[in-house]
C-alpha cells in the first residue's frame, strides 16, 4: 500500500540563515529530521522500489509525526497503520497511531486506540513495555479529560440556547396576549 509520495520540505529560514524566530529552532529541527528521514525514505525508494524497509518508513513515520502540518501528521497515520498491519513495532505503531488520532481531533478513535492498547498483554517480560503503556496511560487520560471538557462546554452551550429560546418564546406569547387585549 502506497499512501502517497514524500512531501517536500520548504524551509523557514531567513536570507541569512538565521531562524526567524526563538520557536523556529525547535521547527527548524523538525524540519531537519523530517528532511533526513525523508532522504532516507527516498534512496531505500531507489533501491527498493515502492517496498521502502519498516525501519526506514517507521524513522519517517516518526519524523512527519513530530510535524505542525496536518498533511504530514496524516501520512505519518497512514504509514504507522502499514506498519502495524505488517507486524512491525505494532504497540508502538499504535501508539503512534493514537497519538496522531488525537492531533488530528478524532477524540474517540483515539480513545479506542488507547484502550485497545491497554488491552493487549505485555509483550515483553523485561519491562521495555512500561514505558509504552504508561504514555498510552497518559495519554489515555488526557484525551478522556479533554472529551470531558469539550462536552461540558456543550452542554453549557445548548443550556444557552434553551434559556434564548425559552425567553423568545415566552416574550412573543406576552406580545401576542397584549396584542388581542388592544
Amino acid at each position: 500500500r502506497v499512501c502517497r509520495a514524500p512531501r517536500r520540505v520548504v524551509s523557514s529560514m531567513s536570507d541569512d540563515g538565521a531562524a526567524q524566530n526563538p520557536a523556529a529552532d525547535s521547527a527548524e529541527a523538525v524540519r531537519a529530521e523530517i528532511d533526513a528521514a525523508q532522504q532516507a525514505f527516498e534512496e531505500d525508494v531507489k533501491k527498493q522500489g515502492l517496498y521502502v524497509t519498516h525501519a526506514v518508513k517507521f524513522r519517517y513515520a516518526v519524523a512527519l509525526s513530530k510535524s505542525e502540518e496536518k498533511d504530514d501528521w496524516m501520512l505519518a497515520r497512514c504509514y504507522f497503520s502499514d506498519l502495524w498491519q505488517v507486524g512491525h513495532q505494532v504497540r508502538r505503531s499504535r501508539l503512534e497511531i493514537a497519538k496522531l488520532h488525537f492531533k488530528l481531533g478524532d477524540y474517540r478513535k483515539c480513545r479506542q486506540m488507547c484502550q485497545q492498547l491497554l488491552a493487549l498483554p505485555s509483550s515483553r517480560e523485561d519491562g521495555e513495555d512500561d514505558d509504552d503503556i504508561a504514555e498510552v496511560e497518559r495519554l489515555h487520560e488526557k484525551v478522556v479529560a479533554h472529551v470531558r471538557s469539550e462536552g461540558k462546554k456543550g452542554l453549557a452551550a445548548v443550556g444557552v440556547i434553551v434559556i434564548v429560546l425559552g425567553a423568545l418564546v415566552l416574550w412573543s406569547r406576552r406580545s401576542d396576549s397584549n396584542g388581542e387585549r388592544r
